[in-house]
């Protein structure tokens, strides 16, 4: 039994050490540059989503697309931000870091 309890004491030194190499910072210098679209969700309403007249996400979402499928186009969002600023379909507006 003690020499149960030493091996895992043992094991358990072990992991402890080697864990800290996991929590060490990154070294960003390494890491490559990329751009990431952060898409807001928005709070127009499913039914308007889904509708044939001023937007027509429908057949994209029956294909199983999410909306950036539509909204993104050659690696760049592709939004009317002055319709998001307008507050028609968003009642506080455009997020102040859209541009």
């Amino acid at each position: 039994m003690t020499n149960k309890i030493v091996s895992l004491a043992v094991v358990g030194a072990f992991m402890a050490i080697g864990s800290q190499a996991a929590l060490a910072a990154p070294d960003w210098a390494k890491v490559g540059k990329s751009t990431i679209h952060v898409f807001h969700p928005g709070a127009a309403p499913f039914e308007w989503v889904q509708g044939k007249g001023e937007h027509s996400g429908a057949s994209g979402l029956k294909k199983g697309e999410s909306c950036a499928g539509c909204h993104v186009e050659d690696g760049k969002l592709s939004l009317d931000l002055k319709r998001l600023a307008s507050k028609e379909l968003e009642p506080k507006g455009a997020p102040k870091t859209m541009t």
